[in-house]
């Protein structure tokens, strides 16, 4: 949960004052160590990969870079 959520929870009105009660045990980093363990567990073991599309022959991308370039140089 974000640290904005926790705040609102728990009625701190300062960053000051949730950092100085916001106490980290060796629990919490455990509990966060498995989360993050199953998250990686629970990604593809291979990558897939897409092309970006082509227009006339040329990737899209470095064109829409030119136009921007030629843009701000013509300013």
């Amino acid at each position: 949960m974000s640290q904005h959520v926790a705040m609102q929870i728990s009625g701190h009105r300062t960053d000051a004052v949730f950092r100085r009660y916001n106490i980290t045990t060796e629990a919490d980093l455990g509990s966060a160590a498995e989360r993050v363990t199953g998250y990686v567990e629970s990604l593809p073991s291979t990558r897939k990969v897409t092309a970006l599309p082509e227009a006339n022959g040329h990737n899209s991308v470095p064109e829409v870079a030119d136009r921007r370039v030629r843009r701000r140089v013509s300013t």
